[in-house]
């Protein structure tokens, strides 16, 4: 099932990396824990990789937004 994705991938989100994992890219991936779709009024904040992103993905709305770059690669 879908929620087994998620339940199987809790060591690797909360991993500081995703290199020591197997498939850890691709558990990292939000998309990979997302089916089909969720609804905008569902999110309530995002992780961005610099200020920049941080202040268009802000614009117009509520989120709590946070600046982490070594969350992306």
């Amino acid at each position: 099932s879908n929620s087994n994705v998620v339940e199987t991938s809790i060591d690797v989100l909360n991993a500081k990396t995703w290199f020591d994992y197997i498939d850890g890219k691709s558990r990292r991936c939000a998309e990979l824990l997302v089916y089909p779709k969720v609804q905008p009024v569902h999110i309530l904040s995002a992780i961005c990789s610099n200020n920049a992103l941080a202040d268009e993905v802000a614009m117009g709305t509520n989120l709590q937004i946070e600046v982490i770059p070594s969350m992306f690669f």
